[in-house]
């Protein structure tokens, strides 16, 4: 049974109580149990038990409204834990967007919303849809319930069809694969690292289509997920296939999707009911990708400055990139120590380059050379 904390500012009492009744069967199959300030007895010290009931929780719910934020308890106090616990892995955190309001401004809007694109409760012209798609949505959260078995392996319970796409440091599992005639129907994607532990999730609508197929909606929806930035290009193919899944017009079967999305630095699967996590079964491919994944961290991150200092984003000096240049020798030293040809090869770049005259913008091009030159050597 997962509990579930839910915050809500006392305005919006009357969308707690329709969240609690459409929550209720839930309750009574034991998926869940709810607690809310309510249920503080007398002579308790309310701010310790809602403390308390925040941080032992599963799931924390918030109803997010313009009273919740402008609320100085709602917003400082439990929004704010729920989201540092959040941040560490220890609870999962979803906002249940219940009125109109800013909240894309916020750092909440990373966090995958209720009810279906953030859309709030009050605009839909069937409330209890509405509450319906929440309830859906929670229920999936339930579903992934992580358990360690005796031999310490990770067992993540999905409950029906889904596909898994391993990755170098984690993989994605696809759930709600399986085609319906609802408009609402979204496919859900959830990463996971290699201990099993959950990192985050999106949905993906057909309405979506046009952005998630551009090279900067692939990018932005693998950073939401947390996909660490040197593994990106290795989960194109899961994010071609989620489009691939909810594409109306696909008349192909799961099996062949799966069969032309698989490769060697993806590698997808259909299962059902429950995934054990076994890190010790992965390819050779993947356990060598796995090895060098702070390298392409590296990378991408000095590709990344070189691409925002050509659009303007940036101003390079030369503390940044005395920075950067640190980094990449210290990596490579811990990694292989200052022996090994890949370590050599940095160092000896660096007292070249220190000789010659290039500007800070150069320095960065060829730190990224580089950088690639000693990854052939992994």
């Amino acid at each position: 049974m997962k509990k579930i904390f839910i915050s809500y500012s006392h305005n919006d009492k009357d969308y707690l109580d329709e969240l609690l009744k459409h929550l209720s069967p839930l309750k009574r199959e034991g998926l869940i149990g709810s607690w809310i300030d309510r249920q503080i007895k007398p002579g308790k010290d309310w701010k310790n038990e809602i403390n308390d009931n925040l941080i032992n929780c599963d799931i924390a719910i918030l109803l997010v409204s313009p009273d919740f934020i402008s609320s100085d308890f709602c917003y400082n106090i439990e929004y704010k834990t729920a989201l540092r616990l959040h941040r560490e892995g220890k609870i999962i955190l979803v906002p249940i967007i219940i009125r109109p309001c800013n909240w894309k401004k916020l750092e909440l809007s990373k966090i995958q919303a209720l009810p279906t694109d953030g859309k709030a409760v009050s605009t839909w012209k069937n409330i209890d849809q509405a509450w319906l798609d929440v309830s859906e949505g929670i229920e999936q959260l339930c579903s992934k319930e992580l358990i360690s078995n005796d031999n310490k392996k990770i067992e993540i319970n999905i409950g029906t069809k889904f596909i898994v796409c391993e990755l170098p440091r984690g993989f994605i599992i696809l759930s709600d694969i399986i085609k319906n005639k609802s408009s609402n129907w979204s496919v859900l994607a959830s990463y996971y690292n290699w201990d099993g532990k959950w990192i985050n999730s999106t949905h993906y609508h057909s309405s979506y289509y046009d952005f998630w197929k551009t090279e900067e909606g692939l990018f932005t929806q693998c950073i939401k997920l947390g996909i660490p930035k040197g593994d990106i290009g290795f989960a194109e193919n899961a994010i071609s296939l989620m489009l691939k899944i909810r594409d109306e017009k696909n008349k192909n079967t799961l099996e062949y999707l799966v069969d032309i999305f698989n490769s060697e630095t993806c590698q997808i699967s259909i299962q059902e009911g429950k995934y054990l996590v076994d890190k010790t079964n992965l390819s050779t491919e993947l356990i060598e990708l796995q090895n060098t994944g702070d390298i392409r961290d590296l990378y991408f991150k000095v590709d990344f400055m070189i691409e925002e200092t050509n659009l303007g984003f940036i101003e390079l000096d030369k503390i940044r990139i005395d920075s950067i240049i640190r980094e990449t020798q210290l990596l490579f030293f811990n990694k292989v120590g200052k022996n090994h040809p890949a370590y050599e090869l940095i160092s000896n770049h660096y007292d070249k380059l220190s000789n010659k005259k290039y500007n800070q913008f150069e320095w960065l091009i060829v730190l990224r050379n580089i950088i690639e030159d000693a990854y052939q050597y992994f």
